[in-house]
């Protein structure tokens, strides 16, 4: 199931366009001759973040590819929820979904107000 979160859609686009401004001044500072292949370039190239904007063109400089930003901009705000139950219908996983805690608060014991007040 595909769910879309309208909040995120805004830190998403704020974050690729983070990371579009970093490649471009990374890209920028790159020499001009593409035949001057530098520890930067491959630097570049081993950054799975910027690598996925990246590509070469035909005269084997980096620049980046516009129609992988456009490919990106159609995910944002969107995130799979996956369920091993086939019985379970869209609605109720997206309810199950919303109203589970955190994976981080399933291990903590719950605790008795009595015992969670503090008096000084």
């Amino acid at each position: 199931m595909l769910v879309r979160n309208s909040a995120q859609i805004q830190f998403d686009r704020a974050d690729r366009e983070r990371i579009l401004q970093r490649l471009m001044q990374a890209l920028e500072r790159l020499p001009a001759d593409p035949a001057a292949h530098t520890k930067a370039v491959c630097e570049l190239l081993a950054q799975r973040t910027l690598a996925r904007y990246l590509t070469e063109d035909r005269w084997g400089r980096l620049v980046i590819e516009r129609a992988k930003v456009k490919a990106e901009e159609r995910l944002d705000g969107k995130y799979p929820i996956v369920t091993s139950d086939d019985m379970l219908s869209t609605t109720d996983v997206a309810l199950g979904y919303k109203i589970a805690p955190p994976p981080r608060f399933q291990m903590i014991e719950p605790v008795a107000p009595e015992a969670a007040r503090v008096t000084l």
